[in-house]
């Protein structure tokens, strides 16, 4: 009669142990590829990060340019307002130095 009971309980425990043991490992392969994923993605962030910076860099470098070719077109509609003989030609030289700045100011 104990052998009745023993042989089932051997079984049942067997196979407890077994899916502990398949779990634990699941777990252990979960916990790697989850390590891998968030290596990845901490990979990708730093990647985009970076590039972000270089378009930042950029844009600003793109922004200084512009303006430093602004402030020439400036330059050189003020140097034509003044080197104007009269106040009629001074008018033109700054509207043209306008047109020049600012197309829509011309429309």
């Amino acid at each position: 009669m104990a052998d009745l009971i023993r042989k089932p309980l051997a079984w049942l425990t067997g196979l407890l142990l077994i899916a502990a043991a398949t779990l634990w490992f699941n777990g252990l392969l979960s916990g790697a590829r989850r390590a891998e994923v968030t290596a990845r993605i901490e990979t990708h962030r730093g990647d985009a990060a970076v590039r972000s910076g270089a378009d930042a860099a950029n844009t600003i470098g793109e922004r200084g340019s512009a303006e430093q070719a602004l402030d020439k077109e400036i330059t050189h509609a003020q140097d034509q307002v003044r080197a104007a003989p009269d106040t009629g030609a001074a008018d033109s030289a700054a509207r043209n130095g306008l047109c020049g700045i600012s197309p829509n100011y011309c429309e």
